[in-house]
């Protein structure tokens, strides 16, 4: 059994490790919510029963230790951002120093590529349309007909670049998602 040779690795001053790509009960996915569906859960029991050292663990993207101490349960996470779920994370790899019976370990962050959101509300205000007295008052008969004024559309392309503008530095490198909206009416 694994737990017999990790016991005897142990003895010996040979330290053991457990590596998966696999789900732990009570691991939480990068989305912030425990792992569901079809996926194959291991439990800590079961784990903790391979007398490992440490446990190392793969296939959820958010770094977390789900038990620490000198037997520590840990997923590295991915060192890089998949979706916006994840744009707040540090992201990086596990440094393990592995000794018989325990391990210590640390996170070590890594320069991802960033995912940046930019919200913005946009005005959509419309400038009212300069009168020209010379040719008469809105509404008033000329001889082409009634004097009619155009209302130019609200430029929202203009106003969203002028939002963007604002984190030039920040957008170069970046996966950018621009989440906008527009006044009601």
């Amino acid at each position: 059994s694994l737990a017999a040779v990790s016991v005897e690795a142990r003895e010996r001053g040979f330290p053991t490790m457990v590596l998966s790509h696999g789900t732990v009960v009570g691991a939480i996915t990068e989305h912030g919510v425990p792992m569901a569906g079809l996926d194959h859960e291991f439990s800590l029991d079961a784990l903790f029963a391979t007398e490992a050292s440490g446990i190392a663990l793969g296939h959820i993207h958010k770094h977390q230790a789900v038990v620490s101490g000198p037997r520590p349960v840990v997923y590295a996470g991915s060192i890089n951002r998949v979706d916006f779920s994840e744009e707040q994370e540090k992201k990086g790899f596990v440094l393990v120093e592995l000794q018989a019976g325990k391990s210590e370990w640390e996170m070590i962050p890594v320069n991802a590529r960033p995912f940046l959101t930019i919200r913005a509300v946009l005005k959509g205000e419309i400038e009212a349309p300069a009168v020209n007295a010379t040719e008469g008052a809105p509404g008033e008969e000329t001889e082409d007909g009634p004097l009619l004024l155009q209302a130019p559309e609200p430029d929202t392309t203009a106003e969203l670049l002028g939002v963007l503008k604002r984190y030039e530095e920040e957008i170069p490198g970046s996966i950018v998602r621009v989440i906008y909206s527009l006044p009601d009416g």
